[in-house]
């Protein structure tokens, strides 16, 4: 979510702050909106504040903090979509699944027009 739109280079600070700040779900849970809009300001597009809030809410409530383990389920919460997904299920999990971002959409459409 945070790499909609804006560059690695421009995350991986705010990445380390966010998960210095809040380790786990659980954690971020219990964050002001505030304090997680101070933390994301840097990357610009203030939704990301509300996706994140949003996403947590509903992993506490739906799940019991528990991180949904198919494309199915993650690709229902807020904010979270076929990319977000696919990453989340090859990295987190080490399921063999896709990862399609717009770099290989492009790729694909100048290869195969």
């Amino acid at each position: 979510m945070m790499l909609r739109r804006t560059k690695a280079d421009q995350v991986k600070m705010v990445y380390n702050q966010l998960f210095t700040e809040y380790p786990d779900i659980e954690t971020m849970a219990k964050a002001e909106n505030e304090k997680l809009e101070q933390i994301l300001y840097p990357l610009g597009l203030k939704w990301r504040t509300s996706a994140f809030s949003l996403v947590v809410r509903e992993v506490k409530e739906k799940y019991q903090y528990r991180i949904p383990e198919t494309r199915e389920e993650l690709t229902a919460l807020p904010g979270v979509g076929e990319y977000v997904a696919g990453a989340l299920l090859s990295i987190a999990y080490g399921k063999k699944e896709w990862i399609v971002d717009s770099n290989i959409v492009r790729l694909f459409k100048r290869y195969f027009g």
